[in-house]
C-alpha cells in the first residue's frame, strides 16, 4: 500500500506513527496518519519502504512481485529508496524485500511476530 507523507513531519519527540483506523495505543493527536485501507496483519512478513519520487500515475494497491518469486519486479516505481525495514514470521515462509529485518530474538522462543518497531539512534528496534 502506498501512503503519501507529503506535508507531514516528525513530532517533537522524533516519532511519526502511521496506523490503521481504530488504533488506540497512542492518543489520536499523536498519530501522524490514520491510513484507510492499511492492513498490517500480525501473521505476515511485512516490508516497509520509505521512498521518494513515486510514479504519480501508479494505481494503488499495486503488486511489486507479480510472479511471487521473492524478487521485486523492475523497473521499480520510485526514484530513490531512503530506508527500509521488514518483519519476519516465525516460520520464515513469507518473502521479505529488505536487508534490515526486525523480529523477536530466537532464544526467547516466543513464536511471535514483530508488530511494533521503531527507528532509534540509527537502528531499527522491535
Amino acid at each position: 500500500m502506498q501512503v503519501s507523507l507529503n506535508g507531514f513531519s516528525l513530532n517533537a519527540d522524533g516519532f511519526f506513527v502511521i496506523a490503521e483506523p481504530g488504533f488506540s495505543f497512542l492518543p489520536e493527536n499523536e498519530v501522524g496518519i490514520f491510513a484507510d485501507g492499511l492492513n498490517i496483519e500480525n501473521d505476515d512478513a511485512l516490508t516497509f519502504k520509505l521512498v521518494r519520487g513515486v510514479d504519480a500515475g501508479l494505481m494503488v494497491p499495486f503488486d511489486l512481485d507479480t510472479d511471487s518469486d521473492g524478487v521485486l519486479d523492475m523497473p521499480l516505481p520510485w526514484n530513490e529508496e531512503l530506508d527500509c525495514v521488514a518483519t519476519t514470521v516465525p516460520s520464515g515462509a513469507d518473502d521479505i524485500f529488505c536487508d534490515t529485518v526486525v523480529s523477536p530474538p530466537e532464544e526467547l522462543n516466543l513464536n511471535a511476530y514483530g508488530t511494533h518497531f521503531f527507528h532509534f539512534e540509527m537502528h531499527w528496534l522491535l
